[in-house]
């Protein structure tokens, strides 16, 4: 029973981390949808392992793409003068992309 339920923990943490941006009821709302499916079958360590690496590439592809748009990000040094009148540098990015 004990490692069912680890495995269920395992399989949220999992959604959690490769969709970030959702909520958690959502979350859970997803894993609990694929839990009812397969909690009950008899391979169902493998269908959760299965899962657990579909969820882990989907975490992967989503930080890639975010590496991939930080690479293409031109950093600008500007100078500007502070309401004081003292020179200051401040970091601005510049997008090089087209599409934003």
């Amino acid at each position: 029973m004990s490692d069912k339920r680890k495995l269920y923990g395992d399989l949220y943490n999992a959604y959690k981390l490769a969709y970030p941006n959702k909520t958690a009821q959502s979350v859970q709302s997803d894993t609990n949808t694929f839990w009812n499916s397969v909690k009950a079958k008899d391979d169902v360590y493998d269908l959760v392992q299965k899962k657990l690496c579909d969820l882990g590439n989907v975490k992967r592809k989503n930080a890639g793409n975010l590496l991939s748009f930080w690479s293409q990000v031109k950093i600008v040094k500007k100078t500007m003068f502070n309401y004081f009148g003292v020179l200051k540098l401040q970091e601005a990015c510049l997008c090089q992309r087209k599409d934003l």
